[in-house]
Parts: C-alpha cells; sequence; structure tokens
C-alpha cells in the first residue's frame, strides 16, 4: 500500500484470497488505485476531480462527488460458470463532467452505472448492463457480447 498526498494505491502482490476486500473513502475525492481484490467500496465526496482505477477485481460498488471524475475498472472473473451473477459493479459519480470505463471479462461482469447530470463518456461491457446518462450531452457506448 502506497498513500501519497495525491492518494492512495494498494495491490494485493500475494495469492487473490490472501486479501478478499478494500474499502476507501475520502471526504474531499483523490486518486485511488485497487488491484488484486474480490470486492472492493470506493465512496469519494467533495468537489475535488477524482481518479478512480481498479484492476483485476471481481465486484464492487464506486462513488464519487461533485466534480470530473475518471472511473476505470478492469473487471477478473476466472471462471465463468462459478457466481457469475455476483460479478457487477455498481457506480455512481454523481454531477460533473465525467469518463467511465468498466471492461468485463468472458461477458460474465455486468455494470449499474448512473453518470449523474453533465457532460459524460460512459463505456459499458459485453454483459447485460444498465447505463443511465441523466441531463447533459452524454457519449454512451455499449457494446454487444454473450449475454447482451
Amino acid at each position: 500500500m502506497q498513500w501519497t498526498e495525491a492518494g492512495l494505491s494498494l495491490a494485493v502482490l500475494s495469492a487473490s484470497n490472501s486479501l478478499r476486500a478494500a474499502r476507501v473513502g475520502d471526504e474531499d475525492g483523490g486518486e485511488v488505485r485497487l488491484a488484486n481484490l474480490r470486492t472492493v467500496a470506493v465512496a469519494l465526496a467533495g468537489t475535488r476531480d477524482s481518479t478512480v482505477a481498479v484492476v483485476d477485481v471481481k465486484r464492487g460498488r464506486i462513488t464519487t462527488g461533485k466534480s470530473d471524475d475518471v472511473v476505470t475498472v478492469r473487471a477478473f472473473f476466472a471462471d465463468a460458470k462459478r457466481n457469475a451473477s455476483r460479478n457487477r459493479f455498481v457506480i455512481g459519480t454523481g454531477a460533473g463532467d465525467d469518463v467511465i470505463e468498466v471492461i468485463g471479462e468472458n461477458g460474465v461482469t455486468n455494470a449499474v452505472i448512473d453518470a449523474g447530470p453533465s457532460n459524460d463518456g460512459v463505456r459499458g461491457t459485453t454483459a447485460r448492463d444498465t447505463i443511465r446518462g441523466g441531463e447533459g450531452n452524454d457519449v454512451l457506448c455499449v457494446l454487444g457480447g454473450e449475454g447482451a
């Protein structure tokens, strides 16, 4: 784990079962990078722009405040036949010009995304996603794939 003025970076370098979950919160936003976990919960508030990067994580909930935020999720799922329905990311970015990208694996990770008001860019997964752009001029990229 590394904590700097910019934010927090946490990567589990051992087996994926050694640390299963992480919860991060900050009242003023900031930068958060989480990797190699099962579940994450990130709650950033305030008006400072936030950057959230989640890599090789199966599921989670991410919320950001009223600012221009960037949320990137690269989900991981090793076995598409086991607990596929539990591999979901719920993301809410509030007001601000946000960029949200969720990349799922094997079409079994889905996302529920609420980009809030303003001009947002959203890219979903190849599974069944729910995407709400809110008021503003939004660009939504919806991908087809298995289960779409």
